[in-house]
């Protein structure tokens, strides 16, 4: 029997990523095949906005995915996943009579309320996900009613809609352009909220951030199940635009913005930043201070917002496990530090270990951040999305005959390059500076987020003999919240005084 292979497209406003992978009989993903295109306009805020440009992206992706596949083996189906604008969760209940003497709640009694979660209606918008929900049996919470005898059962569920158009372009692009099946769409926060989560938090509550290029996803989760999910159209993007007022163009600005942009505003004021033009003929000097306002006033406002929504949903002060966040916008200088004196518990989201093959080259090159949100998706995915073509009994014998020989001829050339009488040569190379005394090997330069990662050990190590309540988290919020608040009146006051 062949392997099943799953392939999905991660649709992002800065990269969009294919990948194919497989799935272990316990769960665990292998990554097969990956290869990452610049959107380049084409996605927005995480929707198809170009679909003809779209078309053209993703029919690369394919071609080279198939190319790294065995020559038998080419893809049929795909499956989208998406965080975008306009998707929300809103909760539907409904509920069920079983009479005064009341029923065994059977596996057909569920389906029927799930039923009309699938089929209820909102103008303008698609259903694409109902979750999990919470059951009332006879007014009492259950997880699990199957076999509990009642005479009425009440199901709340979280129903996740999108724009309507969103949808039609997805299949349009997958099914009359690239002429592939539709295997599914999957809902990115969803994914990697399954794939970064452990069942710990879920239950004892937390608020999941992903802060990408042209979105923020916030996904809140209690007793286990989501309580609310948004997304907020803004994210790392709205930082580059705001660099381009520094009178550089969109790549400078992007470019700038990763290698010197920082959320420190003190200390900084003689420095400068000098920046060179893509044909390195001229050179401009900008004032860091100027580059750290602008970026520290976005990433405030953004912050601000995503705050204001935990708030908003009623679980601020039930989210035991605090704030877990991932995306690339948050890795700006100081970011991090600055969440962790207001948020207490907090951590840097990590693909589960019980989750992904850690063998997988595609980890090993550390660029696991940058495909979380696909390897998230390929967890989620059930149907193969591969055709495989038989070989003819001619294909197999000539394939065996042409392998033959070439073992033959590669033993031939390792027998006449060995030489025996050489087998205990060492080579041992030194590196020395410029005295010529032996150099000692360089430790690598820890990355932030590596710092930050031991750091988070370190915290467990000690937060372990002690339980963190999610009021503590409640008041760092409230805090960070006036203090963002403090900042725009004041902001406010300058403009006046101006």
């Amino acid at each position: 029997m062949k392997e099943e292979l799953y392939v999905v497209i991660d649709l992002g406003s800065t990269y969009t990523v294919g990948l194919v992978g497989s799935k272990l009989p316990d769960g665990h993903v292998i990554p097969v095949a990956v290869h990452t295109e610049r959107s380049m306009g084409c996605i927005r805020h995480g929707y198809i906005y170009n679909i003809d440009a779209t078309a053209t992206m993703l029919r690369r992706i394919i071609e080279s995915l198939n190319s790294r596949l065995d020559e038998q083996t080419t893809i049929k189906s795909v499956y989208v996943g998406l965080g975008c604008q306009s998707m929300i969760s809103r909760s539907f209940t409904t509920e069920m009579d079983l009479g005064e003497e009341g029923e065994i709640i059977t596996q057909d009694h569920l389906e029927q309320l799930r039923e009309k979660a699938n089929n209820v209606n909102f103008e303008g918008a698609s259903v694409v996900m109902v979750t999990d929900p919470l059951y009332y049996v006879d007014g009492r919470p259950e997880t699990n009613p199957q076999g509990i005898r009642c005479s009425r059962i009440e199901v709340c569920f979280q129903v996740i809609t999108v724009r309507k158009n969103i949808i039609t372009n997805i299949h349009t692009v997958i099914e009359n352009h690239l002429k592939l099946e539709l295997a599914g769409i999957l809902i990115s926060p969803i994914a990697e909220a399954r794939a970064v989560l452990s069942n710990e938090e879920r239950t004892l509550g937390c608020a999941f951030v992903n802060m990408g290029g042209g979105c923020t996803t916030v996904s809140i989760y209690n007793n286990r199940l989501l309580a609310a999910l948004y997304v907020l159209p803004f994210g790392g993007q709205n930082v580059t635009r705001d660099l381009t007022s520094l009178r550089l163009v969109e790549p400078d600005a992007e470019a700038l913005k990763i290698s010197n942009s920082s959320m420190m505003l003190e200390g900084i004021r003689d420095r400068i930043v000098t920046i060179s033009s893509a044909d390195q003929m001229t050179e401009r000097k900008i004032r860091q201070q100027d580059i750290n306002q602008l970026v520290a006033a976005r990433m405030n406002e953004i912050t601000y917002n995503y705050i204001n929504l935990i708030k908003e949903s009623g679980y601020e002060e039930k989210l035991g496990a605090g704030l877990i966040m991932t995306g690339g916008a948050i890795k700006i200088d100081g970011y991090i530090q600055q969440l962790r004196e207001y948020f207490d518990p907090f951590r840097y989201a990590s693909i589960r270990r019980d989750l992904v093959d850690e063998t997988s080259d595609i980890l090993r090159k550390n660029e696991s951040d940058r495909y979380l949100t696909a390897i998230a998706l390929l967890a989620m995915a059930e149907k193969n999305c591969v055709n495989y073509k038989e070989k003819s009994l001619s294909e197999l014998y000539n394939e065996a005959d042409y392998d033959e020989k070439d073992a033959k001829a590669t033993m031939e050339e390792e027998t006449d390059s060995l030489d025996l009488n050489n087998t205990d040569k060492v080579i041992t190379v030194t590196v020395e500076n410029e005295t010529g005394h032996p150099q000692k090997p360089q430790q690598p330069k820890q990355t932030e987020r590596q710092r930050y990662e031991e750091t988070d050990e370190e915290d467990k190590e000690e937060a372990r003999p002690r339980h963190r309540s999610a009021l503590t988290f409640a008041k760092g919020l409230r805090n960070f919240g006036n203090k963002l608040s403090d900042l725009f009146n004041a902001d406010e006051d300058e403009e006046d005084n101006r």
